[in-house]
């Protein structure tokens, strides 16, 4: 296995400590006895989607979209399809078209999983990059987007209980992201010291060979996404009661 070191710096506006808004004022709860929980959990997800578009100052949740991310690095080490990608002050656009496809929980376990579909998902902002992308070696810096169309992923909440105050919390350990394009694009402005020779043609070359591409660039920026989703979420589930969520579990 070729290692994979992912980082991610994630600003967000301070936040009260303590949230005047409670679950049932965006949503209907669930009950975990529900023999349509999966249903119930799809449609209360939905509808905190939509609540959460411009943000929810109260439970440090930024505008979603576009949401804005001021370092997000990609990074593959080792072997012949090694890179490093710092993407600065991007823009991620598509978070609201999330549409949630199914779900299941188990909420004793403080686990929680996902399908969801997006009709485009991209990021839009500066790079820095050098390294080996499709065996060849590339190098450059300036605006980039990476757009990612018609695309599943596949969401996995995992953490453990929490008391404060004598209320129950999930720490959240982890949120993997495992996504499914049916076509990735990029563009990579300024490559090759602004050969724009060179850097047309390895654009070209990356979008006609993008399933290649996703190969060495997809673990990665799944990685990326699932730290940048863990800050997102961890937040918001450091303000409301799990049993908010799940009563009587």
């Amino acid at each position: 296995m070729v290692p994979l070191a992912v980082f991610l710096v994630l600003v967000l506006a301070a936040s009260p400590a303590v949230s005047s808004l409670k679950l049932t004022d965006l949503t209907k709860i669930c009950e975990p006895k529900d023999p349509e929980l999966g249903p119930c959990i799809v449609k209360m997800a939905q509808e905190m989607l939509a609540k959460m578009e411009n943000g929810l100052p109260e439970w440090g949740v930024p505008k979603l979209d576009p949401l804005k991310v001021p370092t997000m690095n990609v990074q593959r080490g080792g072997g012949a399809a090694a890179f490093n990608i710092t993407l600065i002050d991007s823009y991620h656009h598509g978070l609201s078209e999330i549409r949630f496809l199914s779900a299941s929980a188990r909420p004793k376990n403080y686990e929680l999983r996902f399908k969801v579909w997006l009709p485009r998902y991209s990021i839009v902002g500066k790079y820095d990059m050098s390294g080996r992308l499709l065996l060849l070696p590339i190098t450059g810096r300036g605006d980039s987007n990476i757009t990612l169309s018609n695309l599943t992923a596949e969401w996995t909440l995992r953490g453990k209980p929490m008391v404060r105050d004598g209320l129950t919390y999930m720490d959240q350990q982890q949120f993997r992201v495992k996504v499914f394009p049916e076509k990735v694009r990029v563009r990579f402005e300024n490559l090759f010291e602004g050969n724009r020779l060179l850097g047309a043609t390895m654009n070209n070359l990356l979008n006609t060979h993008w399933k290649e591409l996703y190969k060495d660039l997809g673990p990665g920026l799944e990685e990326a996404i699932s730290q940048l989703h863990l800050a997102l979420t961890k937040k918001m589930f450091s303000k409301i009661p799990f049993t908010e969520f799940f009563p009587d579990q």
